[in-house]
């Protein structure tokens, strides 16, 4: 992996090969190294709930919003009617484009938006999901969440696939930051969008302290790194929560 303006080099005494590391800037994660992100998410969870296999969404015209690099696009569109994925990164839509020749799916289609004001009309689709889906400062859930309102039908669904308070980065939380906002977020859509949730753990299996240290080090930083050294760490322990609602417009 090229050494890339921007980054820290973190070097240990057990570990003969510097680790670089984005240190938690996940914007500059999305923006200049998609590929890590595609990889980190291609991980294998053991028991992880994937969301077709929560929700129903059977020939459902589903949006992705922050839709990455279409890991999570694809796998809904072997039993939706047609996936529609926006990310506002253009990195991340050339990967999850790649993506999708390889998988050859006809009803699938990427498009470079914002989930906090999205290309597409009123009541448009049947699900808006956001799987991951990273809005920052946490005030713009707002506006994501009276866009899915707007553009979902009546009866409609919106989920939100999201990590709880505690939980970020997994099992090391505490090692590697306390992250308020994930609070913050969380208190938003259940006491004020009227979200109810559902909770999962998986454990992400890397294989290999190296890979783990290239895509998982990559991202979390120092802290993360030196804790997987120290401990010859090869998987991390995650709980997921899929916030949803059913919605309901006024008629007439």
């Amino acid at each position: 992996m090229p050494f890339k303006p921007r980054l820290q080099i973190v070097t240990h005494p057990r570990w003969t090969v510097p680790v670089p590391t984005v240190e938690n800037r996940w914007d500059l994660l999305y923006s200049d190294y998609p590929e890590v992100y595609h990889e980190f998410e291609s991980v294998v969870g053991t028991r992880e709930k994937q969301v077709h296999e929560i929700f129903d969404l059977k020939e459902k015209v589903v949006l992705d919003a922050g839709s990455g690099t279409g890991k999570s696009s694809l796998p809904v569109s072997r039993i939706a009617k047609e996936v529609i994925g926006i990310d506002i990164e253009r990195p991340m839509a050339a990967v999850a484009k790649r993506a999708l020749k390889e998988e050859g799916a006809d009803n699938v289609e990427f498009l470079l938006g914002d989930a906090r004001s999205m290309p597409l009309q009123d009541g448009s689709v049947d699900v808006v999901m956001g799987i991951t889906l990273a809005i920052y400062p946490p005030e713009g859930w707002r506006a994501f969440a009276r866009e899915a309102t707007r553009v979902v039908k009546n009866g409609g669904l919106i989920v939100v696939k999201a990590i709880p308070p505690g939980w970020y980065g997994g099992e090391l939380d505490k090692v590697i930051a306390d992250v308020n906002e994930l609070g913050v977020v969380d208190a938003m859509f259940s006491k004020e969008f009227g979200f109810r949730h559902k909770d999962f753990y998986a454990t992400s299996n890397y294989g290999t302290v190296e890979k783990m240290l290239r895509t998982y080090g990559f991202i979390f930083g120092k802290k993360a790194i030196d804790y997987i050294i120290d401990h010859r760490k090869t998987s991390i322990r995650w709980k997921h929560r899929y916030h949803y609602k059913i919605v309901k417009k006024p008629t007439g």
